[in-house]
């Protein structure tokens, strides 16, 4: 096949899907590349494809001749494969593949330089070669091969032709001394077609080797000898070199002979070519017993360490032996000691690297490797899931119908429900008191699978075409009721279901013969593979089925849907609801709920966009407004500190209450102070500093005048103490002042931000109900791949009451095992680490490790406290998932708690009253009580029409 270069190109095979897609459609366009066999969906493949065929970056593998583009490279191969059989002898290929077959050589150069030596003198009855007559080379065939005649052998028992000298388990020497090629005679007939062949194999085409014309008397040789016959040898005779060399040959066995590549494998011919030739395909014991031992004999030879030397060792060379054995074992020891020494340096210092660059987290979370500490102190392990889940393998379509029925019950009209209650009415089996949320969900279902197209009585139609096929193939029917009796029971069951009223107020009778209709137009047993047993227990009851039927039994027909409904398998049950809810989600009000959800996601992000925008603000003006309150340098920034509040005293009242959080040290005459500070603030600097008259100091003389001097001394000194004071008590009133306007700024602000907050996170409750009714997906994976799922708060329902209460759907948090993919991943990490299915279970425990799918469930908030101890944030997976988790820890603990206390009330509701305490009334009453549970007493506020539709 042509090379490219830089890659071999593979040749597509013609597709099967293709071909028979352009049988059936006679209109569907195809292309197909004949020289390569490829077909091409689009005329934009073929035009790629042709377009890489025809750069000439191909080379023929034959001739090596390159710049070609693939067409021209495989006509050159083509041309030269046909060139190459059309040249080599065709009497001669069956004699070399006849030696060749089964002769154990190592390399195909060997082989060829020992068929070459073998027959370069030997030839065959048919072959063209030149022969040597007077100088002069003429073409020539071999009529008659005339092999030597041995004493042993007559003439009517010729010996074989070169049948020894073609035997490659013989030497070249023996070959020739037990069958001499020059020992052979050939008849031969020289052409008549007057064409002289020149040795090197070139046509002349009517003139000799030396140029002349034929008619040249130089030439007369030439029509001397033309057509007639003469007994030759070898020694005369020659091949063209272009028809048998050695390059011809090596061609010649890559495409007909192979080899296993096991130790001491022989050469075969392959088999469609042995075939050909009359060759054996069968290998014989004694070639089989030989091939055996040279193998062994090649696998002992590679096994020894040394050639022992011929002939018994003496005394001292078996010294000199034991001796040069001991130093090279001692030799050998010393090499293996110092590799061992390097390697564990290397890996001491491949350690030493690793710790040197640690790793940079989060990362890849089973890189995550518990340091010794830890290990030390115990490692933690995963909480053990509660895997006891209701119904067995039909969990996973009960939690998904249940899923479905929540997410989108406002488009179904649907009010939610809890899983248990969801759980108990499936379980349900009385037909006295019939379970009004089983009705409604089937009812919600039936009127909205009347907006999707059907196809008239498909039911039929399917379960016709598997009783054909089931006797096509010969299967019997085992079932108690044949195809044929459901078919005609089936007919006249829900014709009308598209029009029948289903009335809220008639507890939806009914509905049972809808929900058949709707089976019969919408059903085939390749979607809903229990059809036949669905509709087989609605329609014909088992003789041993026990209806749980009460005292007014006789007024009821216990051979109706309606009656046979309540006794069918969980399982049936489920996978009826799984049917219906798979088809009703093409429905036109469920895509335009989705449209709608999209369209209140946009708006969404839009509004937590602004309002994220206004809260940055509001923390920056108070971080602004904390900071302006700072007197020093060293205080922090703290919002403002609030001013005290006025107590109707006076401003004496307000001073002291101003003084009372930052007491300061009293100073000499304060109090008296004090008392002025008012008078004294009101007033210039010439009334503060009153002046004296000079007979007022005169008058004054002994000891009254002394006093006078000292007390007029020391007044100006309090004068000038009482201005500044009254100059700070200034300065602090405005700044409290300033103080009291930022601080109801800062409260303004901070109200502000509060209200924020709650918008943003109604917002996130919103988001969450609106985002999981387009998709549904895990909240997160841990380390081990095990997806956490959380059901509440989607679609249509709700995690907070209008009055503030909490509201739950499951009220619990899902494990659920890894996914096929991802378990694939965790094999080939264990294949090259070698360690983290035993990691798995070390921190899982036996019972903890989860297979594929598998589900688990944590009902208790001790216990997602202990799982979310057990994340490590320092993994992508677990940091991710802990950071989902977080900001709903709230609502996750309250669903829980409120889930526990309602089981632990349904529980006790189900237990009998003491027989001694109650009366017949009493009795009535708890009868009633315990018949009328969570799930018995749902209602649905979502019909339409009707309110609030109940049972009553």
């Amino acid at each position: 096949m042509p090379t490219c270069r830089r890659k071999r190109v593979l040749i597509t095979q013609p597709s099967d899907e293709l071909l028979n897609a352009s049988k059936n459609d006679p209109t569907r366009e195809v292309f197909y590349l004949a020289q390569t066999g490829e077909i091409f969906p689009d005329y934009e493949s073929y035009t790629a494809r042709m377009s890489f065929y025809r750069t000439k970056q191909f080379q023929c593998e034959v001739t090596g001749k390159g710049g070609l583009d693939y067409f021209h490279a495989l006509e050159s191969e083509l041309q030269e494969a046909r060139t190459l059989h059309e040249r080599f002898p065709e009497s001669l290929k069956a004699a070399v593949l006849q030696s060749v077959q089964w002769q154990i050589m190592g390399r195909l150069d060997h082989l060829v330089e020992a068929v070459y030596d073998r027959f370069k003198d030997r030839y065959f009855e048919g072959e063209k070669v030149f022969v040597d007559i007077q100088g002069d080379k003429f073409w020539a065939r071999v009529a008659h091969v005339y092999p030597p005649k041995s004493p042993s052998t007559s003439s009517s028992s010729p010996h074989p032709v070169h049948r020894i000298g073609g035997d490659l388990s013989l030497t070249l020497e023996q070959s020739i001394q037990r069958d001499d090629p020059k020992d052979y005679f050939y008849k031969i007939q020289i052409v008549e077609d007057g064409a002289n062949w020149h040795p090197n194999g070139t046509h002349t085409n009517g003139t000799t080797t030396n140029g002349h014309h034929a008619d040249d008397p130089s030439q007369s040789a030439s029509v001397k000898w033309g057509g007639s016959l003469m007994d030759v040898t070898c020694t005369v005779m020659s091949r063209d070199r272009l028809a048998f060399s050695k390059s011809i040959l090596r061609r010649f066995f890559r495409e007909t002979v192979d080899r296993d590549p096991a130790v001491a494998s022989p050469w075969t011919v392959k088999p469609h070519i042995a075939e050909k030739y009359g060759l054996e395909t069968v290998m014989p014991d004694d070639v089989r017993k030989g091939v055996e031992i040279v193998r062994k004999g090649e696998i002992e030879k590679r096994k020894k360490i040394w050639d022992e030397k011929e002939g018994p060792p003496s005394k001292k060379q078996k010294k000199n032996a034991d001796i040069k054995a001991k130093k090279e074992e001692e030799e050998r020891a010393r090499e293996i000691a110092e590799q061992e020494q390097k390697e564990r340096e290397a890996q001491a210092a491949l350690l030493a690297k690793k710790k040197k660059k640690p790793l940079k987290y989060p990362t890849e979370d089973l890189d995550v490797v518990p340091s010794e500490r830890e290990r030390r102190q115990g490692l933690k392990v995963r909480p053990l899931p509660k895997k006891d889940l209701p119904f067995g393998i039909s969990f996973e379509p009960f939690l998904m119908t249940w899923g479905y029925l929540q997410t989108f019950g406002v488009p179904l009209h649907l009010s939610p429900f809890s899983l248990d209650d969801y759980e108990r009415a499936i379980l349900h089996s009385q037909v006295d008191n019939p379970c009004f949320l089983i009705a409604e969900i089937h009812t919600c279902l039936i009127y909205n699978l009347r907006q999707v197209q059907g196809h008239r009585h498909s039911a039929i139609v399917s379960l016709s075409e598997m009783k054909q096929e089931m006797e096509a193939r010969g299967i019997p029917d085992m079932d108690d009721v044949s195809i044929d009796a459901l078919t005609d029971a089936l007919i006249d069951k829900g014709n009308s279901w598209e029009r029948n009223p289903l009335r809220a107020s008639e507890t939806r009778d009914g509905w049972h013969d809808s929900m058949i209709g709707c089976l019969k137009d919408h059903a085939t047993v390749r979607k809903f593979p229990r059809l036949r047993a669905v509709l087989t227990h609605l329609l014909f009851p088992p003789a041993d089925a026990q209806i749980d039927v009460g005292s007014d039994s006789s007024s009821h027909d216990l051979y109706t849907p309606a009656t046979l409904y309540p006794s069918m398998p969980v399982d049936d049950k489920i996978a009826l609801l799984a049917f219906l809810c798979d088809v009703s989600i093409s429905s036109k009000s469920v895509h335009a709920y989705m449209d709608n959800c999209e369209e209140q996601l946009t708006q969404l992000r839009k509004d937590k966009i602004e309002l994220n925008r206004e809260r940055k603000r509001l923390q920056e003006l108070m971080v602004e407004l904390a900071g302006k309150d700072e007197d020093t340098k060293d205080s922090p920034k703290e919002a403002p500190k609030e001013p005290p509040k006025e107590t109707g005293k006076g401003k004496k009242a307000d001073k002291k209450a101003k003084a009372e959080p930052e007491p300061e040290p009293a100073e000499s005459g304060e109090d008296e102070i004090g008392d002025a500070l008012d008078d004294v603030d009101s007033l210039s600097d010439e009334e503060a500093v009153p002046t004296l008259d000079s007979d007022e100091l005169g008058s004054d003389d002994g000891a009254g005048g002394d006093s006078r001097r000292s007390s007029l001394s020391v007044r100006p000194k309090s004068q000038a103490k009482q201005r500044g004071s009254a100059q700070q008590r200034k300065l602090e009133r405005q700044k409290a002042a300033k103080d009291k306007a930022a601080l109801a700024e800062y409260r303004r602000a901070d109200e502000e931000l509060n209200k924020l907050d709650r918008k943003l996170e109604v917002i996130e409750l919103d988001f969450r109900k609106l985002l999981g009714s387009i998709r549904a997906k895990p909240i997160g994976k841990d380390r081990f791949y095990s997806r956490v799922w959380w059901f509440d708060g989607f679609g249509g329902t709700s995690l907070v009451a209008p009055g503030g209460g909490t509201l739950y759907g499951a009220g619990r948090l899902f494990i659920q095992g890894p996914s096929q993919l991802d378990w694939e991943a965790m094999d080939r990490r264990d294949s090259e680490d070698g360690d983290v299915m035993v990691r798995m279970r070390e921190e899982l425990g036996e019972e903890g490790v989860m297979d594929i799918g598998e589900w688990g469930m944590y009902t208790e908030v001790e216990e997602v406290e202990e799982f979310i101890k057990w994340l490590n944030h320092k993994g992508r997976r677990e940091a991710s998932l802990k950071n989902a988790l977080t900001p709903w820890l709230d609502h996750i603990f309250n669903g829980m708690r409120k889930r526990l206390v309602d089981v632990a009330a349904a529980n006790l509701a189900a237990l009998p009253a003491p027989e001694g305490r109650r009366s017949s009334r009493k009795s009535a009453a708890a009868l009633e009580a315990e018949l009328r549970q969570s799930y018995m007493g749902w209602t649905n506020k979502r019909a339409p029409n009707s309110g609030s539709a109940s049972v009553q």
